[in-house]
This record gives structure tokens, C-alpha cells and sequence, in this order.
């Protein structure tokens, strides 16, 4: 008996042993790839006029690449081993001069060259039409070529993991049976695992989490869900899932090639070679059939819900169907009647099953609940937040938090009283409106939430971690935002502006965006050198300004009870959804001695150095130079002195040049300027008044915009 590993006769009678499937298979993906293009040109011309420029990949130009894996796949490995089924061909095939290790592997590969020439030859006919034929549509080569990888990965994983089941099993029933249990029963059992608790404890932020168990790795289970219409693919572009997918169908092609060397030519036709794995593939299939009255039998158990007829009659309809299921699988795959006494006592392991399942999500259930350190077991907090929390909390706030770890007394008792609040939802009353909101909060992350919203926080305990979600009213939020903003790494971290470099957009209402950059840059250098309790008031409000939507047109038409001067920045960050616009403050004098240079003239500019206990006045001149509110030029002019007495001569000189000028009431139907005088003694105080000038002849009014404008 020859000892390589590799026979290069028995991989070209594969390959002519699968030239049937190879062939047709091929030659309808061709066909169907055609006529994609085909269709395609038919809607071309109308497309074009709609966009100027399209970009497309594999997966949108071809969504029927992925029936490679999913059906030939399974089609031609059962068609190749289908010897092992019948046990004349299974001793013809073991009595070969080649060894075992030479016979799987050159028939595997003649297998995996049918599957992999399709994949490559229907890609590139599909890429190759839309390049070429139509010049309108830009390739996405990056996420193509990843597609394409994945699709051979899955390919890979399929045909191993039916090579490795029919190494076990006997007939074309069991083979396929055992094969889908392997590709699916652990995802399938997982998601369901990871769903049950995410909906009985939505208290934790993503259900139960394992290593590689996150969606872009289930490769198989996104070929089903894009074969669906799911419009987001991104998981069959992902190059770690699709790697994670090739190494685990390779560690089932070593299993396969191990179990092939180890089977016996009569196991052939039996369904499989001994009752243990029998019984296995019978509980297991009943088993996912328990999985809905389960549910409900834990959502009674655990959540208290009435128990109604139809509930009753629904769960007992499935546990039927289960044992109808659990018994003609017995009775199909091994076609003996007397067989089915012999299964009847496997139905106790099917019960034990459910209730292992049941009991154990009982006791996840009250573990997780029962996880309340108390303030001195917590070491550190870190809250994970995103920008849709600064509706609640603001949005520079919840900028300045991300990230930081927080170990200060004050915040540590906050979380463990708000997370023991939180866990008291699922002992208490349902019916209790506060515990549905907060309910509903942590369910659907502030959705449909009420008063009340959610905030990822992870507590490192000792030599652990919990990640949990709290709900928090507007009460607690403010107890949360006075115990975080005494953390000097919060302090720190709100007293930084992002960076120039990472934002996109820096924007002034009244002056040019390079000219706002430079303000912007000024500012943060200064808003250090502040006292934080200023900065901190003065931004706090900016952000609940900025959530009850009260800051509408310039901040100085606003109630502030900071001095400001007249415009806001808009921040736009690289990496963030959302702007942080707030006022220009005017107790950072530096930024607006920036500001006012770029903004006012010389003539009336005097140092602007007040802080905010001194009085100060603004004087602002709008002008209608067609009399039509519409068309408007308005110029503020904000002004500081050191003392009241200068600010009051000056403001009387600037009336009488005023009353020297014929003020009147305005008409707007004329040319008409309207100057604002506002004298402020305090930071929160007021006074002004409105002048107006209307001029039929002009020359007033030309004589004041040559000094104003």
C-alpha cells in the first residue's frame, strides 16, 4: 500500500466524479451572473441620470455567489463520499492500494478546486461586466476581494464540517442532520442563550458576551440573513470573521481526515455506528424544539406573568411536537419500529435537558440581580457612554467623561446606589410605573424610556469586572454629573477642548472660519488658567441651554447669567456624530480681545479685561438698507471699561451724537438704522434702550454707516 499522502489519480477521478454538479452548477451561476448585467443595462440609462457616479461590490452586484457554499458545497462533498453510505462501495474504496489519509485528502481537494474555480470564474465574470461595461460604476475592490475571502472561508468551513459528520454517520438523513447541527447548534444555541438573557436582564449592556461570539463572525449565519434582504452586509465583509470561519473549518477538516482513518467499512449504511451518538442527534433536535416553552415557563417563573389558557395550550403543543420529532427521527433513521421502546427512556434526558436549561437560566437570573457591591468593594468605574446620552446628561459633559476612570468615594457610592436601585426593578412590582420606565429604558437604551435613561457603567471589582446598565432619573443624573465633576481627571478632561487637528468644522456666526479657528485656539489655551467652578457653571449651562432648546439665534439675545460676547462656536469633531456649540464667554478676556480685534474697529475697541462683576455695555447697530426686515446688516459692539464712570460717559457721548442726528421712530418702508444700547452693572443685570434713525435724504444715514459699517 503506497504511504503519500496525495494520489494524483484518485484527485482526478474526483474531479471527474464531480463534473456533473461542477458543470451545471457552474453554468447557472454564469447564467444568473449574466443576467444581473444584463438587468442591469436595462435600468443603466435611468440610474445615470439619477446618479453621476455609483459604487457597487460583489455582494450587491452578485448576492447569489454565497449558493457556493450553501448548496454546492453540501451537494458535491455528499456526492464525492457518498461511498461511505453503501457498504459494497465503502469495500471497494477501503480496499483501494492507497491509504486512507491519501484517499479523503485527494478527494477533499478535487471538491474544494470544483468549489473554488466557481466562486473565482463567476467573481470575475461579475466584476469584470460592471467594470467594462459600464464606466459609471466604481468597483469596491477592498470590500469585494474581502467578500470573495469570506465566501471561500465558508466554503472551506462547510465542506469540512459535512466530510467530518459523514466520517460518523452512515446514511444521507444522518449526514445532513448531523452536518447542520455542527454548523448551526452552537451559534444557534448561543444567540438563543444571549437572547433569553438579554430579555430577562436587559440590565446587562449586551446579554452574555464570549470571545468571537459577536455577529461578524458568524459567517454562515450572514449568508442566511443576506440571502433574507438584509440591506447591511458588512459582516460577510469581515476579514477577521471570515479568517476565524477558514481556521475553525480547517480544524474540522483535520477532525474529518482523523475520523476517516479511524471508521469502518461497516458502518456503512447504518444511521450511526452506536446509540450514544443516535440519542445525541435525537435530544438534540428535540431540544431546540423545547425552546420556546421554555421561555415562557421562565418568563412565569421569573418575571411573575399571568399564566393564560393559551400559554398553557401553546407550550404543550411544542413539548408534542418535540417528541413527535424525537421519535420519528428514530423511526426514519434506523427503520425499525421496536427501536422506538428502546428510545423511550432517552425522553427523561429530554426533560432533564429542559430543566438543567430552565434552572440554570433561573440562577443566572438571580446572580446577576443579587451583584450589588457596595461602594468600598468597588475599586474603579468607568462609564460607557455615547452621544446619545447628551440629550440627558450634555453634550460636552458626556464628551469630557468618556473613557476616564473613576475611583472617587463620591461617585463609587452613586453607582452602587443607583445599581442597586436599578437590580430592584426584577424583584419588585411590575405593574409599578417607575419599574416600567426603568424597565423600558434599559431595554430599549432610552428609547421609549420616559424620565428615566440608561448609562453603561463597568465596575472593577476585585480580580473582576461587572458591566451593567443603570437607569437614572433626572435626579439621579444630576447627583451623578455633582459626584463626577469633582474628579480631577474629569476636571482636566472638561477644561480640554478637542483638538483643532481632529475636528473637521470651527465655525463662527459673525466672523470667517480661519479667523474661528484662531478664537478657538486662544480659547483653549486660556480656559485652563479659569477657575473650574466658572468654567464648569458656564458650560453646564451651555449644555442645558442647549437640551430644553432654549439657545435659539446669537447668545446674546438669551437670559445668560455669564457675560458673553455676540457669537457662538459650532465644533465639529472628526470622530463624533454630533456639533458642541456653545457662547463666546467674555470672562476669558484674551479670547475676546481675539475675538472683538477680528470683529470690531480699532476706533471703538478699548481692552476688553472686565470680569464679570464689572459693568460693561454692548451697543449694537442693525440696518435695513432697503427697509425690508429681510434684508439686514447687523454689527455688535461689546465693551468692558474698568470703571462705571467711563462706561456712562462714553454711553452719553454716543446718546447725544445720536439725538444731534434727528432720531425718530422708525418707518421701515425707508432706509432705516436701529441702534441698541444696553448698560449691564452686573453679570445678571440690564438696562437699554432702542434708537432709531430714519433718513429720506440718506445723509445721515450714509454719514453712520461709513462709521459703523
Amino acid at each position: 500500500m503506497k504511504k503519500s499522502c496525495f494520489s494524483r489519480r484518485l484527485y482526478l477521478e474526483g474531479l471527474r466524479q464531480l463534473r456533473l454538479p461542477g458543470i451545471i452548477g457552474g453554468l447557472l451561476l454564469v447564467l444568473a451572473a449574466l443576467l444581473v448585467i444584463i438587468g442591469r443595462a436595462v435600468t443603466h440609462s435611468y440610474l445615470s441620470s439619477i446618479y453621476l457616479f455609483n459604487s457597487i461590490d460583489l455582494f450587491s452586484a452578485f448576492p447569489l455567489l454565497p449558493a457556493v457554499p450553501l448548496l454546492l458545497a453540501p451537494l458535491m462533498i455528499l456526492r464525492l463520499f457518498r461511498f461511505l453510505n453503501k457498504r459494497s462501495s465503502s469495500d471497494f474504496y477501503h480496499g483501494l492500494p492507497e491509504n486512507r489519509l491519501s484517499l479523503f485528502l485527494s478527494f477533499f481537494a478535487a471538491a474544494m478546486t470544483w468549489l473554488t474555480g466557481i466562486l473565482l470564474l463567476v467573481s470575475t465574470i461579475t466584476l469584470s461586466g460592471f467594470s467594462i461595461v459600464y464606466h459609471s460604476y466604481a468597483i469596491q475592490w477592498a470590500e469585494s476581494l474581502s467578500f470573495l475571502f469570506n465566501m471561500f472561508a465558508a466554503t472551506v468551513y462547510v465542506s469540512a464540517a459535512f466530510s467530518l459528520c459523514m466520517c460518523i454517520t452512515g446514511t444521507v438523513l444522518t449526514n445532513v442532520t448531523a452536518s447542520l447541527l455542527l454548523i448551526f447548534l452552537p451559534r444557534l444555541l448561543l444567540s438563543i442563550l444571549s437572547w433569553q438573557v438579554t430579555e430577562l436582564l436587559p440590565l446587562l449592556p449586551e446579554g452574555l458576551s464570549f470571545p468571537l461570539s459577536g455577529s461578524e463572525y458568524q459567517i454562515v449565519f450572514g449568508l442566511f440573513a443576506s440571502l433574507g434582504g438584509m440591506q447591511d452586509h458588512s459582516p460577510l465583509t469581515y476579514l477577521p470573521g471570515g479568517l476565524y470561519t477558514l481556521i475553525l473549518g480547517l480544524l474540522y477538516g483535520v477532525g474529518a481526515a482523523a475520523l476517516f482513518l479511524r471508521r469502518k467499512s461497516e458502518a456503512a449504511g447504518l444511521a450511526t455506528p452506536n446509540r450514544a451518538l443516535q440519542t445525541t442527534l435525537r435530544l438534540l433536535v428535540a431540544f431546540l424544539l423545547c425552546q420556546y416553552p421554555c421561555r415562557v415557563i421562565i418568563r412565569v417563573v421569573l418575571h411573575r406573568e399571568t399564566v393564560t389558557s393559551s400559554a398553557v395550550f401553546t407550550c404543550v403543543v411544542w413539548y408534542i411536537v418535540a417528541l413527535v420529532v424525537y421519535f420519528l427521527f428514530e423511526l426514519v433513521t434506523t427503520r425499525r419500529v421496536k427501536n422506538l421502546l428502546r428510545s423511550l427512556p432517552a425522553v427523561g434526558l429530554l426533560a432533564l435537558l429542559n430543566l438543567l436549561f430552565i434552572g440554570g437560566m433561573a440562577c443566572s437570573y438571580h446572580t446577576v440581580i443579587s451583584a450589588n457591591p457596595t461602594p468600598e468593594e468597588i475599586e474603579t468605574v468607568v462609564f460607557d457612554t455615547d452621544d446619545s446620552l447628551g440629550d440627558r446628561f450634555g453634550r460636552h459633559f458626556i464628551r469630557s467623561m468618556q473613557g476616564l476612570t473613576f475611583q472617587g468615594e463620591e461617585v463609587r457610592q452613586q453607582v452602587s446606589e443607583r445599581l442597586r436601585d436599578t437590580a430592584s426593578v426584577f424583584r419588585g412590582d411590575w405593574n409599578n410605573d417607575h419599574n416600567v420606565d426603568k424597565w423600558m429604558a434599559l431595554r430599549y437604551d432610552n428609547s421609549m424610556s420616559g424620565s428615566y435613561c440608561s448609562v453603561k457603567v463597568n465596575i472593577r471589582l476585585e480580580g473582576r469586572i461587572l458591566r451593567r446598565k443603570i437607569a437614572l432619573s433626572p435626579e439621579d443624573i444630576a447627583k451623578m454629573k455633582t459626584a463626577i465633576s469633582r474628579e480631577e481627571a474629569f476636571r482636566a478632561a472638561y477644561a480640554a477642548l478637542p483638538s483643532p487637528e481632529n475636528c473637521t468644522i470651527i465655525r463662527g456666526g459673525r466672523i470667517i472660519d480661519t479667523k474661528a479657528r484662531q478664537v478657538y485656539e486662544t480659547m483653549r489655551r486660556e480656559i485652563p488658567t479659569v477657575d473650574f467652578e466658572t468654567w464648569y457653571a458656564f458650560m453646564d449651562w451651555c449644555d442645558r441651554t442647549e437640551i430644553q432648546s432654549a439657545l435659539s439665534g446669537t447668545p446674546s439675545d438669551i437670559d445668560c447669567p455669564f457675560p458673553v460676547l455676540p457669537d457662538k462656536l459650532t465644533i465639529k469633531q472628526i470622530t463624533e456624530e454630533s456639533n458642541l456649540s456653545f457662547p463666546l464667554p467674555a470672562f476669558l478676556t484674551d479670547t475676546a480681545d481675539v475675538y472683538m480685534s477680528y470683529y470690531a474697529d480699532d476706533w471703538i475697541l478699548d481692552a476688553l479685561t472686565a470680569s464679570p462683576e464689572e459693568s460693561r455695555y454692548t451697543v449694537q447697530f442693525t440696518l435695513y438698507p432697503s427697509g425690508e426686515t429681510s434684508d439686514v446688516m447687523t454689527r455688535i459692539y461689546q465693551h468692558a471699561p474698568h470703571s462705571l464712570a467711563i462706561a456712562v460717559q462714553r454711553m452719553d457721548s454716543l446718546t447725544n451724537f445720536l439725538k444731534e442726528n434727528r432720531l425718530e421712530q422708525p418707518d421701515m418702508k425707508k432706509p432705516t438704522l436701529c441702534i441698541a444700547v444696553k448698560s449691564y452693572t452686573g453679570p445678571s443685570t440690564n438696562r437699554g434702550n432702542l434708537y432709531f434713525c430714519s433718513a429720506e435724504d440718506g445723509e445721515t444715514l450714509n454719514r453712520l454707516v461709513e462709521q459703523l459699517f
